[in-house]
Formats: structure tokens, C-alpha cells, sequence
């Protein structure tokens, strides 16, 4: 098979998904939906950056020179080394949560460690000590993802982001690759106990798909993912863009958020910065995750922003009457904070 060029597929999904990308709803919410905000990981935990490097290798792998006394039908060899890049693609759990708390985050709704089973809890600040949920979160299949993120993208008005999987995600086809129950022959993959639909009006369920169609699903599922790393990176960069000062971010109790950078200038952290002297942070980077007075309360990340007082001294409730505010120096630089 003649290789594809995947830049216009690239550039329509990348068109589809870049208006969830911009910030709408609570900034450090969105920050941490970006960061996909974890509990405390260690030094090169993050599955995403792995997961781009195994797709990276296959697809090296796939374009290497295959002798033919080792690979008699390498056409088929490479066609395999795809097979597995899109089972990779449609199972990475990362992507999806990311889209999933975008979607929240536009919503009103807290970030969740575990979006697809996670309660609903509308974002509150002012009441931020609730017992978590109990009982074991079930993980949930693709198509089920998929179900959800076409539910949320239609709520926040980008339908077009959730109905993109349609381009590609077969469900059967995902089963058959990933439980090993096909063959590839002649010009057919054949599937036993799986069924798409047809590729034709009737859209009748086959079991039975040319490669030509099997190569234009995974293609189109290569550009999506490629497309959402294009996306997520541009993110990044344009967030951490607002790196080095205290940006106005809690009316109420007069927090200041900092954006945190790497030495590339992309996001890998946000700090809020509250006038009792409290800190609410997060960081991504390659020494791990690291939250701090962030809690998973009800499967969603609350702020917590230390003692409340009643009464206390018109400028925020976390200062006693009379109390002058006292915020912590901007991480990147050191300079004193007021508001």
C-alpha cells in the first residue's frame, strides 16, 4: 500500500479539536486538565510520552527495510506493525481524558482523576471539605469513551470533536485486533466473532474487510492522534505563554495563579498563590507528578485553600479581621506578590 499524505486529514482534525483547547471556565481547572493532574508519580511516569514513543518505533519499524529471506510478504509484516498503532491509538486512556475534562472544565465541572466514572460535582469553592466516594471505579471500554465524549462535546457546543471518531473507531475491529482473532488473506482481513458495517449504503455488518478500507480507518485514526498531539502542544505553549507573574484568579478569596513553565517555555505547572500564605499547586515535568493541597475528593481535584474565618477582614475570608495579606514569592522568579 502506497503511503498517504496525512496533512489534510491532519489539518481538519486539528481544526475540529483546537476551539476546546482554548481556555473557557476556571483557568487552574484548565490547567490541570492539560496536565492531566495525577496523585504524586514518580521520575518518568507519564504514560502519554511513552505511548508517543511506541508509536513513534513502530512507525520506524514499519518504514524499515524488511529482507525478504526473513519477511516473504512484507506488505503484510507492515500492515500488522499498523494493526497494533491502532489498537495503540484507540485504547490510550490519556487523550481521552484530556478531552473529556476540557469538556468539564467548559462546563463549570471539577477535573477528575477518573472522568468517565467520576460524579458530576459542580465546581464550588466555597465548600471544598466533602468525604470522598466510595467503591471500586470500572474501567470503561473505547466505544464507551467514545459514547461519553459525544455527549459532552455536544453539551459544550463542539459536536464535531465527538462524532471525528467515526472516521475511524470500529469497535469490531478494535476487538479483533486486540483479542488476536483474525487473518489477514489475499486482499481481506477476516474477522471471526467481530463485525463493522458495511461500507456501503446498506451498512449491513460484515465480517470481512478490504485493505484498502482497513488502511483508510487506520490512517484516519493516525491523523486524529496526530492531530490532538499538534493541539495539545500548541496548548501548551500558548498557556505558558503567561509565565512569570501573579494573574488576578479567585475574586473571592483573592488568589493569584502563576504559570509554571519548562526550559522549552511549555506549561508543566500552575501555582495558586493565596493571601494567608497557603499555596495550591501542580506540576508535571520529568521528576514526576506533584500536587500540593490539591485533594481527589468525590473523584474530582478540590483546592484546598487552608482556615476560613468568620468573621473575617472584607479583602478574603481566609484572613482574620484586621490581617494583611501575605502571599508566597512567584516560583519562577522570586518577586513579591500583591493584588
Amino acid at each position: 500500500m502506497d503511503e498517504v499524505d496525512l496533512e489534510p486529514m491532519i489539518v481538519k482534525y486539528c481544526e475540529i479539536l483546537a476551539p476546546l483547547f482554548q481556555c473557557e471556565g476556571d483557568r487552574f481547572d484548565f490547567i490541570l486538565a492539560l496536565l492531566r493532574a495525577a496523585a504524586h508519580e514518580g521520575a518518568g511516569w507519564d504514560t502519554l510520552k511513552e505511548s508517543f514513543q511506541m508509536l513513534d518505533d513502530l512507525q520506524v519499524l514499519a518504514l524499515a527495510e524488511l529482507p525478504h529471506e526473513h519477511f516473504a510478504q512484507p506488505e503484510f509484516t507492515r500492515l500488522r506493525l499498523s494493526l497494533l498503532e491502532y489498537c495503540h491509538l484507540v485504547e490510550m486512556d490519556a487523550p481521552y481524558e484530556i478531552l473529556a475534562n476540557l469538556c468539564r472544565v467548559r462546563l463549570g465541572l471539577a477535573v477528575s482523576y477518573a472522568p468517565f466514572v467520576a460524579n458530576t460535582r459542580r465546581r464550588n469553592r466555597s465548600s471544598r471539605r466533602q468525604k470522598s466516594a466510595t467503591g471500586k471505579m470500572k474501567r470503561l471500554h473505547p466505544k464507551q469513551k467514545i459514547d461519553s465524549l459525544k455527549s459532552l462535546t455536544q453539551q459544550v457546543g463542539l459536536p464535531a470533536i465527538g462524532s471525528a471518531f467515526d472516521d475511524f473507531y470500529r469497535a469490531g475491529l478494535r476487538n479483533a485486533i486486540a483479542h488476536s482473532d483474525y487473518i489477514i488473506f489475499g486482499d481481506e482481513f477476516r474477522m471471526r466473532g467481530q463485525t463493522i458495517p458495511a461500507d456501503d449504503r446498506a451498512r449491513q455488518p460484515t465480517c470481512v474487510v478490504k485493505l484498502p478500507r482497513l488502511h483508510d480507518l487506520i490512517n484516519h485514526a493516525r491523523a486524529f492522534y496526530r492531530a490532538f498531539v499538534r493541539v495539545e502542544k500548541g496548548a501548551l505553549l500558548s498557556v505558558g505563554k503567561n509565565s512569570g507573574r501573579g494573574l488576578r484568579y479567585d475574586d473571592l478569596y483573592k488568589g493569584l495563579l502563576e504559570v509554571l513553565v519548562d526550559s522549552d517555555g511549555y506549561l508543566c505547572g500552575g501555582v495558586i498563590h493565596w493571601p494567608n500564605g497557603t499555596e495550591s499547586s501542580y506540576e508535571r515535568t520529568s521528576h514526576g507528578s506533584k500536587p500540593l493541597n490539591i485533594l481527589p475528593l468525590s473523584g474530582c481535584f478540590e483546592t484546598f485553600v487552608g482556615e476560613k474565618h468568620t468573621p473575617h477582614d472584607p479583602f478574603s475570608p481566609l484572613l482574620k479581621p484586621g490581617e494583611a495579606p501575605k502571599y508566597s514569592p512567584l516560583k519562577s522568579t522570586g518577586e513579591g506578590l500583591t493584588w
